[in-house]
C-alpha cells in the first residue's frame, strides 16, 4: 500500500508524519504568545546561573549588591548564591504556574496575570535573599 503524493497533505499533516517535523509549521498566535511568557522566565534563568555557581565576582554592575556585601567578598559570593537559586526557583514555580493552569495560558488577560506573577516572583525571590543576608549575622569571619 503505498502513501498518497505529499502535496495532498495539509503542513499540519505533513508535521505529524516527519520526526521534528513540528517545528515546520507555521506557529499560530497562542504558540507566539506562550512563547513570550517564556522568555522572562528563560533570560531571567540566564541571569541567575552565574550567580548560583559562583562566577561573578564584586562589581558595581551585575550581581546581588548593597553595602554589606560590596564590602566583604566572602558575604558577595554567599548572597549572590542565594540569590541566583532564588531566582531559579522563582521562575520554576511561575512557569509550572502557568502550565498547570488553563487560563493563564488560555487568555489575553492569563497573559498578562502570567506576566505578573513572574515579576512578583522575581521580586518575592529578591526580597527572600535580602532578607536572608541582612537579618542574619555574618560568621565566616
Amino acid at each position: 500500500m503505498a502513501l498518497p503524493p505529499l502535496e495532498l497533505f495539509s503542513l499540519e499533516e505533513k508535521a505529524a508524519l516527519l520526526p521534528g517535523g513540528l517545528f515546520l509549521c507555521k506557529p499560530s498566535q497562542k504558540h507566539r504568545l506562550m512563547f513570550l511568557l517564556l522568555t522572562f522566565p528563560i533570560v531571567a534563568a540566564l541571569y541567575a546561573l552565574p550567580l548560583a555557581f559562583g562566577w561573578v565576582a564584586p562589581n558595581r554592575v551585575y550581581g546581588f549588591r548593597n553595602r554589606r556585601t560590596r564590602n566583604d567578598r566572602t558575604l558577595w559570593y554567599r548572597a549572590n548564591r542565594i540569590a541566583g537559586v532564588a531566582i531559579l526557583v522563582a521562575m520554576a514555580f511561575a512557569v509550572a504556574l502557568e502550565f498547570s493552569i488553563a487560563a493563564l495560558r488560555d487568555t489575553a488577560v492569563g497573559h498578562l496575570s502570567a506576566v505578573l506573577i513572574q515579576i512578583s516572583a522575581l521580586i518575592v525571590a529578591n526580597a527572600w535573599t535580602t532578607f536572608r543576608i541582612l537579618t542574619k549575622p555574618h560568621s565566616d569571619r
